[in-house]
């Protein structure tokens, strides 16, 4: 007994038939379900360990980045945040003030932040132009990410002259293409071209530099193109034993 609960845990058949009893009929039934499951799940989170990688622990809130980082950059019109901090009475603010650097540009400090212990600050919308303009890969990744909590808002506006008789009206249309989405939909169709063009960039210059080495990072996660060796050979595997269960219950049949 101890061999065949053993045994349906690592996807073998039963050894022998059933049982005729409809009680230790239910009680195998039963048994087979659970071990089918728990074959799947451990099989599923195996398979998921081994191809997904593993990144180190990383900050997302204020408090989280001034424990870690050295250094926080901002481009010239932080002075003002950088003001506001100080003067706001907390204390991981005024914390974040004191590391602030002001005046290098957005691409400066995305660089910088990419090569050294450190992070940069900048409005969503221009961080998400930059990095998918500048930063993304040939494989669609980029290197860069945002924090779960926001410290910069961005603000967007339509300029109009003074004291307009129809602003009230473009208040009203400015609301509606607002709660309609349009705004995140036009910005994340330009986000999804500039990746696309990046990508396209990419590719073009890594065709051209023929003579550039590639390096291969041994400690580099394995991924679903690694696994198809085995997961071909697990798909085999269950094809022979389906051919092989059907034979048997034919064989059985004609020798009865």
């Amino acid at each position: 007994m101890i061999q065949e609960a053993f045994g349906t845990l690592l996807g073998q058949n039963l050894s022998k038939w059933l049982p005729r009893a409809s009680s230790s009929r239910v009680l195998v039934a039963s048994w087979l379900v659970f071990a089918f499951i728990l074959g799947t799940v451990y099989r599923g989170n195996l398979t998921a360990a081994l191809t997904l990688p593993k990144y180190p622990p990383r900050p997302e809130t204020v408090e989280e980045l001034v424990n870690f980082a050295d250094r926080v950059t901002m481009p010239p019109f932080g002075k003002d945040w950088q003001k506001q901090f100080r003067e706001s009475g907390s204390a991981k603010l005024e914390r974040l003030a004191n590391l602030m650097d002001i005046g290098p540009t957005i691409l400066e400090g995305l660089q910088m932040a990419l090569e050294k212990k450190q992070a940069h600050l900048t409005t969503r919308q221009a961080f998400s132009h930059w990095t998918a303009e500048h930063f993304t890969r040939a494989d669609g990744s980029v290197p860069l990410y945002f924090g779960q909590e926001h410290i910069v808002p961005g603000a967007c506006a339509w300029p109009i002259p003074h004291d307009a008789p129809y602003k009230h009206h473009v208040d009203n249309i400015m609301m509606e293409v607002k709660e309609a989405g349009l705004y995140d939909k036009w910005a994340e169709d330009l986000l999804k071209e500039t990746r696309r063009e990046s990508r396209v960039k990419r590719k073009e210059e890594r065709g051209k530099d023929d003579t550039s080495s590639t390096t291969i990072n041994p400690t580099r996660a394995l991924t679903i193109v690694h696994m198809q060796g085995p997961l071909m050979l697990l798909l085999l595997g269950l094809l022979i034993a389906i051919i092989t269960l059907i034979s048997e219950i034919l064989t059985s049949r004609c020798c009865h």
